[in-house]
């Protein structure tokens, strides 16, 4: 009885895993040196955007990118 029950609460901790912190700005994540590699590894799929505000492609595809994420 006891290792059944010690199973389900190992699975119901797999399942309910912490979710890394991240700060989120209208649905996208915004990602940096301490967070990076913890929420991309956290979920299956990501589509990460390196954005450097000086580049003007990167700023006409920001707006896609929050467009898309809602």
């Amino acid at each position: 009885m006891n290792v059944k029950l010690i199973l389900i609460c190992l699975i119901i901790g797999l399942v309910y895993s912490e979710v890394p912190e991240y700060e989120e700005e209208k649905g996208v994540m915004n990602l940096g040196e301490d967070n990076f590699d913890a929420v991309v590894n956290h979920f299956e799929h990501v589509l990460v955007m390196f954005y450097a505000p000086w580049c003007g492609h990167c700023k006409k595809l920001h707006p896609e990118f929050e467009a898309s994420a809602a």
